[in-house]
């Protein structure tokens, strides 16, 4: 199933174990997508997770930043629906599940 939660770092776990798929924005009202994504890269528990960042940032403004781990994908607002779709249906090939 599909999960929201308010405190993106803090509870992807989800009390049990990390997802496999973490679709995000960089640019999120009170969350820095780039130090989230810099902290789960970090840790171990999420070394296998799937990240893809959706954002209306130019790729200059993502290097400027500092740019983003190696394995997250990005996309650049407007998303396609039948893209971002693609992304998760081969993701979950990937591991398996489809």
């Amino acid at each position: 199933g599909v999960h929201r939660r308010p405190d993106p770092c803090l509870r992807l776990q989800l009390g049990r174990r990390a997802p496999d798929l973490l679709i995000t924005d960089l640019a999120m009202p009170d969350v820095d997508g780039y130090a989230m994504l810099r902290t789960l890269s970090g840790q171990t528990e999420f070394s296998k997770l799937h990240v893809l960042a959706i954002t209306s940032l130019s790729p200059q403004a993502i290097a400027e930043r500092g740019g983003l781990p190696p394995r997250v994908r990005v996309m650049h607002q407007p998303v396609e629906p039948s893209a971002l779709r693609g992304w998760v249906e081969s993701e979950l090939m990937r591991l398996g599940r489809r």
